[in-house]
C-alpha cells in the first residue's frame, strides 16, 4: 500500500501486470486465420491488375461479354492463389519485416488501468485499450490488432498469468472467443479436413463440369443456336447444390474451429457464376419469334424454304459503318431436310458463292456479316425492286443481305437503311 502511495506522489501509474513475448513466423502464421484483412488486402491488389488488364483487352475491341468472363475466372484464379500461397505470402512478408527492423522477436508489455506499453529493443508503443480494433482469444494466444499502423500484437498465455489474462477479457472490447477450437480429436479433425478438401476441389471442378456439360447438351442434343436463346440457360442452376453444400459445411465446420474459409469463398463465388449464367438468363428468357414470320421475307429470297425452322430475330440498331435500323433475322435448318432449299439456291441467277461477289457490292457488306466459304449471297434492294446491283442515284435505301451458310444450314437476313452516294 505505501508503495501505491509513494508512486502516486512520485507522478508515476502502478504497473498492474507484465508479460514477453516471442514473436516467431509460426506465431503469424497461426494468427493470419483469424484477421482475413491480410488475405483481402493480397486479393485488393490483385483484382486492380485484373481489372487494368481487362480494360486494355476492351479497349483494344474485345467483345464486353468475352472481358466479363476472362475477368471473373482470372479473379476465381487470384481468389485460389492467394489463398493456397497464403502461408508463403506470410512467411515473406515475416522475413522483410525481421530484415527491416519492423519486427523485433522479443518483447516485453507493461499492463496499466487504461493502457499498455510494449517495450521492444528499439522501440516502445504505448495503447489504450480503447484503441484496440479486433481481438482474439485462442486456447494458447491473444492477439491484438492496433488499427492506427496496423500492427498485430500477439500476447502468448504460456507467459501470462491467470489474473493478466482475466484482465485482459475484462479491458479489452470486441474480444472474440476462439476456445476449444485445438481441442478436436486428431481422427476427427483428419476425417473432416479431408471432406472439406474434398468438396472444395469437387466445388471447383463442378464450375468448369457445368460449362462443358451445357455445351454438350446444347450443342449436340438441344442444338442451341445462341443470338439471345436463353431456353436452356437453366442446366447451370442443377449444379447449384455444389457450391451451396459447400458453403453450409463450410460455416457449420468454421463454427467448430476448422479453418475452412476458402470453402465458403469458393462456394460463393461459384453459386454467383452459376446464378449469372443459369439464374438471371432463365428469369428474363423470352420465348423465340414464330417461324412463320419468315413469310414476309418470301417474296424477295426467292427460294424453296423448308416448312419448319427455328427463327431469331435481332435488333441491331446501327452498324459500325453507318447502316441504321439494322435488323438480322437467323433461321436454322440444321434439323430440318434443305434439299430443296440448297438446290433452289444454287439453281438461282439472284443467289450466288459468297467467293464470287464483286467489289462493288461490298459496300453492303458489315460487320455482322461473317464471310465463309460455303455460304451463297444475294443482295436485294426493296426500293428499286433490283438484285446484286448499285444503286443508280443518290439516297437512302431499304437493303437486305441474304446469307446462305451451306455447311451449318443457316439463313441469315441482314435488313437495314442504307444511305449511299453516287461518285
Amino acid at each position: 500500500m505505501k508503495e501505491d502511495i509513494d508512486m502516486v506522489k512520485n507522478g508515476k501509474e502502478k504497473i498492474l501486470y507484465t508479460c514477453v513475448s516471442e514473436i516467431t513466423e509460426e506465431e503469424y502464421q497461426n494468427a493470419v486465420k483469424y484477421f482475413p484483412q491480410v488475405y483481402w488486402s493480397l486479393v485488393k491488389w490483385g483484382t486492380m491488375l485484373n481489372i487494368f488488364v481487362m480494360l486494355i483487352f476492351f479497349i483494344f475491341g474485345t467483345k464486353l461479354i468475352d472481358v466479363l468472363i476472362a475477368f471473373i475466372a482470372l479473379e476465381i484464379f487470384i481468389l485460389i492463389i492467394y489463398k493456397v500461397r497464403l502461408p508463403h505470402y506470410v512467411s515473406k512478408s515475416y522475413s522483410n519485416a525481421i530484415a527491416k527492423g519492423q519486427i523485433e522477436t522479443k518483447i516485453h508489455t507493461e499492463f496499466y488501468k487504461d493502457y499498455f506499453i510494449r517495450k521492444g529493443e528499439k522501440n516502445s508503443l504505448k495503447i489504450a485499450y480503447s484503441e484496440i480494433g479486433k481481438s482474439v482469444e485462442t486456447d494458447t494466444n491473444t492477439y491484438l490488432m492496433y488499427p492506427k499502423n496496423k500492427k498485430l500484437i500477439i500476447l502468448q498465455k504460456k507467459y501470462c498469468d491467470e489474473d493478466l489474462i482475466e484482465f485482459i477479457r475484462n479491458n479489452i472490447p470486441t474480444l472474440e472467443k476462439h476456445l476449444g477450437e485445438n481441442q478436436v480429436p486428431q481422427k476427427e479433425s483428419n476425417k473432416v479436413n479431408k471432406l472439406l478438401n474434398i468438396i472444395f476441389f469437387v466445388t471447383i471442378i463442378s464450375l468448369f463440369a457445368s460449362f462443358i456439360l451445357v455445351y454438350i447438351l446444347l450443342k449436340y442434343v438441344f442444338h442451341y443456336h445462341g443470338n439471345g436463346d436463353t431456353r436452356y440457360m437453366w442446366i447451370y442452376l442443377c449444379f447449384l447444390p455444389i457450391p451451396i453444400i459447400s458453403i453450409i459445411l463450410g460455416l457449420i465446420y468454421k463454427n467448430k474451429g476448422y479453418n475452412c474459409s476458402r470453402n465458403i469463398i469458393i462456394g460463393i463465388i461459384v453459386s454467383i457464376i452459376l446464378l449469372m449464367y443459369g439464374g438471371i438468363p432463365t428469369l428474363v428468357s423470352t420465348d423465340l419469334p414464330d417461324y412463320s414470320e419468315i413469310d414476309s421475307y418470301k417474296e424477295f429470297i426467292d427460294a424453296k424454304l423448308p416448312s419448319n425452322g427455328e427463327l431469331d430475330i435481332i435488333e441491331v440498331g446501327s452498324s459500325a459503318d453507318d447502316k441504321n435500323e439494322y435488323v438480322i433475322v437467323d433461321v436454322y435448318y440444321d434439323l430440318e431436310d434443305v434439299t430443296e432449299l440448297e438446290k433452289s439456291i444454287k439453281d438461282n441467277n439472284n443467289w450466288f458463292l459468297s467467293e464470287d461477289i464483286k467489289q462493288e457490292l461490298k459496300v453492303f457488306v458489315t460487320p455482322q456479316i461473317h464471310s465463309s466459304k460455303n455460304a451463297y449471297y444475294s443482295i436485294y434492294n426493296k426500293t428499286t425492286n433490283e438484285y446484286n446491283t448499285l444503286p443508280s442515284k443518290s439516297g437512302d435505301y431499304d437493303i437486305y443481305f441474304l446469307k446462305y451458310d451451306l455447311k451449318e444450314k443457316h439463313l441469315a437476313i441482314h435488313k437495314f437503311k442504307y444511305s449511299y452516294e453516287q461518285k
